[in-house]
């Protein structure tokens, strides 16, 4: 799976990065996945419970990202669930 350049620490033992963006080969579309910052392994591809994460993320270090809803015109801030 080819990764996008978007992506970012969502808090400092995690990294957020994104395929399907950028180059456009993800068949399932835009995703989000989720690693651990130290290794790179990846824990999991974030599912949205409201909505596609269309476009990139934007980590913001504290633990949550943003996505922006182009057709609704709606900034949605997000967390991982625990457990």
């Amino acid at each position: 799976m080819p990764w996008d350049c978007a992506g970012g620490f969502v808090d400092a033992g995690t990294v957020m990065a994104c395929t399907g963006h950028e180059c456009d080969e993800d068949d399932e579309g835009v995703r989000h996945w989720l690693l651990d910052a130290r290794t790179l392994e990846v824990r999991g591809s974030v599912a949205y419970p409201s909505h596609p994460g269309e476009g990139p993320a934007r980590p913001l270090g504290d633990g949550t990202w943003l996505t922006y809803d182009e057709e609704g015109g709606v900034l949605h801030r997000w967390s991982a669930a625990e457990g």
